[in-house]
């Protein structure tokens, strides 16, 4: 009999067993391209045809790290693609999206290659000449991580080698229009998952790149803005906006009290979301700490903290069931460090036990803590 699992019909065992040999031909031609590559660069063969043969391997499997590494030995040898004038040309045809006809040759068992972590210090040591004949074959790189992106838009050797690709980039005369480029690319994927953390880390790393000064962080900061009102759960989105908000604002009471503002309206949305509580500690912090460096006065943290343990506990009145808003209370009436508070957050660790019983635990430590 055969069932089903999440409204899918279950495959039989025959059919288990047909799609495994219908697919061997595949990995065999994979495998054989792997070992082509581990080959090439045991062998540093850096040619037009090892940058073609890296790059087709990348685009059925965008995850092999020693390709990447390897495309990264061709472009910086010296008597490589990236380096000779007279296979520039070749280069640019082999790189990215336009592959050349090099052919997989059969060698060594390659399946550990696909786990292999990127090889960090090879892809920063030697630093790239800044000639024209190098731009190429780095505009290559952009194009063919462009298309491993959109096949697997959270692969970690794709972004990593597309970083590695505009820092390089960066440093010629196609500067201003690469980082616009990046941008426009960023700003697409976002569009299609606005919680990619790895889009947004890029995308801190190409504003870094910019010039603009303080125009630029206030576009970065109505950005993150733009994507929270559309989405309280962006964890990401609210994680960048604690690394923008403190180069365009000194943090003071009153910017703060903006920002609590803001993060009062995910948190009364969706009590149950964590992302906007992640936030809120951050900005408690920020309170007790502008109130220790002179940025505030401790008068004026205690009535923040205050006003926010008396807000935490109108949610809970309203939502009962929610441990965020005790949570988060517990912690503020804590941080006034008077007696009266202690007492407060021992009750509110208590009706933590029953609201979370999976970390009693926890809370009787943070009671022991008090």
């Amino acid at each position: 009999r055969v069932g089903n699992m999440h409204g899918r019909r279950r495959q039989t065992p025959e059919e288990a067993a047909a799609r495994r040999e219908a697919s061997l031909p595949r990995v065999k031609a994979l495998r054989a391209l792997q070992a082509d590559v581990v080959r090439r660069r045991r062998d540093r063969v850096h040619t037009a045809e090892s940058m073609a043969v890296a790059g087709r391997l990348l685009e059925i499997n965008p995850d092999v790290a020693v390709a990447w590494n390897f495309r990264r030995e061709c472009i910086r040898s010296p008597g490589g693609s990236g380096r000779d004038d007279a296979n520039t040309d070749a280069a640019s045809s082999a790189g990215g999206t336009r592959v050349g006809s090099g052919a997989a040759s059969a060698g060594d068992d390659a399946a550990g290659v696909i786990g292999s972590p990127p090889d960090d210090a090879e892809a920063t040591t030697a630093d790239p000449t800044r000639s024209t004949s190098y731009v190429p074959p780095l505009e290559d790189e952009l194009a063919l991580t462009e298309k491993t992106l959109r096949k697997n838009p959270k692969g970690y050797g794709s972004w990593h080698h597309r970083r590695w690709t505009v820092e390089r980039l960066a440093a010629t005369d196609a500067k201003e229009a690469t980082l616009r480029r990046e941008m426009a690319l960023i700003s697409q994927m976002l569009d299609v998952d606005d919680r990619n953390f790895h889009c947004w880390n890029y995308r801190r790393f190409v504003v870094s790149l910019m010039d603009g000064g303080g125009a630029i962080d206030e576009a970065e900061l109505e950005y993150t803005t733009r994507k929270i009102e559309l989405n309280f759960s962006n964890y990401s989105a609210w994680h960048s906006r604690t690394k923008v908000l403190p180069r365009v604002s000194d943090l003071t009471k009153e910017a703060l009290d903006r920002e609590y503002e803001l993060v009062q309206q995910a948190f009364f949305t969706e009590p149950e979301d964590q992302s906007g509580w992640i936030y809120h500690r951050w900005l408690t912090a920020q309170t007790l700490m502008g109130a220790r460096d002179g940025r505030g006065d401790e008068a004026g943290a205690m009535e923040t903290l205050r006003r926010e343990a008396g807000l935490c506990r109108e949610l809970s009145e309203m939502e009962p069931s929610s441990k965020w808003p005790v949570v988060t209370r517990a912690r503020l009436v804590r941080a006034t460090g008077t007696e009266g508070g202690r007492i407060e957050a021992g009750e509110e660790f208590v009706k933590l036990a029953s609201l979370d019983p999976m970390r009693v635990g926890y809370y009787c430590d943070c009671c022991a803590r008090r």
